[in-house]
């Protein structure tokens, strides 16, 4: 038997090093959405995320701020619930995430963490179709350009929403 043969995937298949949030070519969303690595704690996580959300629409702004170590996966996280949230990309970012929690399900996997069930993420999935949501994706640092002296975070967040 060879290597390539116990993968499910290609194992020679185009992965990106680093999730860059301006990339948003049509192969690249397949892709992020396809490869990304559910854990238990990445299930809460968005789920919480995404129910916050929901339940803040009530008031005029809301913002999230993701906070982690270099390569801990905060960039790819942001970029997933953008996908959720779009509604160009919303179905296919629901329909890979009630996957991930099929295979994370107790009966299947009973060291499972998870906290919600497929019936809250339908909920989610539904509301999602239909809200009117403008979320704003970018990468500070590569928004700031060649002036960073210059580029404070209220700059360029002000220029970003303008």
């Amino acid at each position: 038997m060879r290597l390539f043969q116990l993968y499910d995937r290609d194992i020679c298949r185009t992965i990106n090093p680093a999730v860059v949030a301006q990339d948003r070519t049509d192969q690249t969303i397949q892709i992020e959405i396809e490869e990304y690595v559910f854990t238990d704690e990445i299930i809460n996580s968005l789920y919480n995320v995404l129910r916050a959300v929901k339940e803040k629409t009530r008031v005029d702004k809301t913002g999230i701020w993701i906070n982690g170590y270099y390569g801990s996966g905060k960039s790819h996280f942001l970029k997933y619930v953008h996908y959720c949230v779009n509604p160009a990309t919303s179905e296919q970012a629901f329909d890979r995430l009630t996957q991930a929690v099929k295979d994370r399900d107790r009966l299947r996997n009973p060291d499972s963490r998870i906290t919600m069930d497929f019936r809250e993420i339908d909920e989610l999935r539904r509301w999602y179709a239909t809200a009117e949501i403008e979320d704003v994706l970018f990468n500070a640092q590569d928004v700031a350009g060649a002036n960073r002296k210059t580029n404070t975070f209220t700059t360029i967040f002000f220029n970003m929403f303008n």
